[in-house]
C-alpha cells in the first residue's frame, strides 16, 4: 500500500475508537444519577477510557506521526458525529426521566 492508502483504515480505526469512547462516556453520564458514589464512577470511567484510548492510539501509531494524525482525525470526526446523534437542543438539556434508559 502507498502512504495515503494506509491512512484510510487508520482514519476508520480512529473513528471506531472515538465512537466507543464517547458511547462509554454517555453511558457513564447516564449512570451518575443512580450511582451511590458518582465521583468515583466518573473518575474510574475516565481513567479506563483514557488508558484504552492511549494504548490503542500507541499501537495504531506504530512509530509514525502520520498514522497518529489520521487516527486522531477519525477520533475528532467521531466526536462531531456523537454530538449530532446524542446532543440535545437547548430546551432539552436534561437526562432521561427515571425509568427511561439512555441506551
Amino acid at each position: 500500500m502507498s502512504g495515503f492508502e494506509i491512512l484510510i483504515p487508520l482514519f476508520a480505526a480512529g473513528l471506531a475508537l472515538g465512537l466507543l469512547y464517547f458511547r462509554a462516556l454517555w453511558m457513564t453520564v447516564c449512570r451518575l444519577t443512580e450511582s451511590p458514589r458518582p465521583v468515583r464512577l466518573l473518575m474510574v470511567s475516565f481513567a479506563v477510557r483514557l488508558m484504552l484510548l492511549v494504548l490503542c492510539l500507541y499501537f495504531i501509531m506504530d512509530g509514525y506521526a502520520e498514522r497518529l494524525c489520521a487516527a486522531v482525525a477519525g477520533f475528532i470526526v467521531a466526536r462531531e458525529i456523537c454530538k449530532r446523534l446524542w446532543g440535545t437542543k437547548r430546551e432539552q438539556r436534561h437526562l432521561p426521566a427515571e425509568g427511561k434508559s439512555c441506551f
